[in-house]
């Protein structure tokens, strides 16, 4: 049976697209793929406002820790990092 490439890449397509609602929590729920992609979108905005903010405030934290306390190192952050894809806030 041939299979043309066009047929393989919507099939591929779709593969990823159920990985990426399987990765995200409540996203198996949204139908439609431009819709799983907004929503997957938002979802990582979200997750950098929120690493942006607790960078804000390790910086704070960090600051009050000058009485010869070794302050807590800052961390870079992959936003790319896969396990970063599963924590909920």
């Amino acid at each position: 049976m041939f299979v043309d490439a066009g047929q393989a890449r919507r099939k591929k397509i779709s593969e990823r697209m159920k990985i990426l609602q399987d990765l995200f929590p409540g996203f198996n729920k949204v139908i439609g793929k431009s819709l799983v992609l907004d929503e997957i979108i938002n979802y990582i905005q979200s997750l950098q406002r929120q690493v942006e903010f607790l960078s804000m405030k390790l910086e704070v934290v960090n600051s009050r820790l000058n009485s010869g306390i070794e302050a807590f190192p800052p961390k870079d952050v992959s936003l790319k990092h896969p396990l970063l894809l599963t924590l909920n806030f």
